[in-house]
């Protein structure tokens, strides 16, 4: 694979999918019994956003310094743009996922992150490694399914976001589903990926819902302005997400979508 995160990190999509995962992750962090975060794509952990990489893209400009340049009225954004700030610290970095779910690791709780790439995972090490609370593992995701489900904890929330380089990336991510629900019944599980064909992903979301037999959620994201750029929308199906989700979720994206605007 020849994908890697630096050129597209702090993007619109990051956005969409880190405020979704911020919603759950506060929602865990509500009872005291511990949970698990399983990132089975997990990257180098964060990026710095003025790299040669990330500036070449010119993504970030359009996605988290839009939202860093405003101001956010909805409490959930608000909360999440607070959270950003805060790490940063007047820094330019943007924290990955694994970063935004140590953001909100307790003593109780746990990290297992997967990261395939020699390169992204050794950044990976070097940025949440020594951390106590975190495993990182150099291991195929497709693999870690079967070998890492269930963890320690019925609590926890799995994430899967492939880089979609593959053509049956959607087939793999399915079956990855799947399987995760089975092996982790009580988990909450989410997939972000890409909508280029929005009829075919209708059909996609729908088997998987119907295959999967609980409940489910499906959340898109799209900026019209950015239309025939390559991606200007992207979706997550939660998986036995938790109650209201969808009511507090909605408004914030809402929001964001016209700050990006």
């Amino acid at each position: 694979m020849n994908y890697r995160h630096l050129y597209h990190a702090g993007n619109f999509a990051d956005l969409f999918k880190h405020l979704v995962l911020d919603a759950i992750l506060v929602e865990l962090c509500a009872k005291p019994g511990g949970w698990v975060f399983v990132d089975l794509y997990a990257g180098a952990g964060n990026y710095e956003l003025r790299s040669p990489e990330a500036l070449r893209s010119g993504e970030a400009a359009q996605g988290v310094d839009r939202l860093l340049a405003g101001s956010a009225k909805n409490p959930l954004l608000s909360s999440f743009r607070a959270r950003l700030v805060e790490w940063r610290g007047g820094g330019s970095r943007y924290p990955g996922s694994p970063t935004w779910a140590q953001l909100h690791t307790r003593a109780q709780d746990r990290q297992l992150l997967c990261e395939l790439q020699p390169d992204a995972c050794a950044e990976l090490r070097i940025n949440l490694g020594r951390d106590a609370r975190v495993a990182i593992h150099q291991r195929d995701a497709h693999e870690a399914v079967r070998a890492l489900l269930p963890p320690s904890s019925p609590r926890g929330l799995l994430l899967l976001d492939p880089p979609f380089e593959k053509t049956d990336e959607f087939e793999r991510l399915a079956a990855d589903l799947s399987l995760a629900n089975k092996r982790w019944p009580t988990g909450r599980l989410a997939a972000w990926y890409p909508i280029k064909s929005r009829h075919a992903v209708d059909r996609w979301e729908r088997k998987l819902g119907a295959d999967l037999d609980t409940e489910t959620l499906r959340l898109r994201f799209s900026l019209p302005r950015l239309a025939g750029t390559g991606l200007d929308c992207c979706g997550m199906l939660l998986v036995r997400p938790p109650w209201g989700l969808a009511e507090k979720v909605q408004p914030a994206l809402a929001e964001l979508a016209r700050i990006l605007s």
